[in-house]
């Protein structure tokens, strides 16, 4: 992503590079034998990436990623807020994966 913090609307390679971080992630975790992992909504903090294409990224980069792992069966993405969650669950799911899961939270942080 951007490392100028500036935001990159999805015009110069962040959906790439976004899917590639959740891609790696997951291959990672399935060569140690991992079976559950959780993400934060990449990107779409400080970096300022568009939560609507943020979420459709992650959302197709985990289930075509996991059709081709044998370890991983358990993918949470905790979201920042209730109205990114709100945005994750707008995301159609593609055709659902046998013993895959795939869990949406939203954390809430008391000061």
């Amino acid at each position: 992503m951007r490392s100028d913090r500036s935001g990159g609307g999805g015009t110069d390679g962040e959906p790439v590079q976004l899917a590639s971080c959740y891609r790696r992630c997951l291959e990672i975790a399935d060569t140690n034998r991992i079976a559950t992992i959780a993400f934060p909504s990449i990107s779409t903090g400080i970096y300022g990436y568009p939560i609507e294409l943020a979420a459709n990224v992650a959302i197709d980069s985990v289930h075509t990623t996991m059709a081709n792992l044998s370890s991983v069966r358990e993918v949470t993405v905790c979201c920042f807020s209730p109205n990114d969650l709100v945005v994750y669950h707008t995301v159609p799911l593609p055709v659902p994966l046998p013993g895959l899961t795939i869990y949406l939270s939203a954390l809430h942080f008391r000061l």
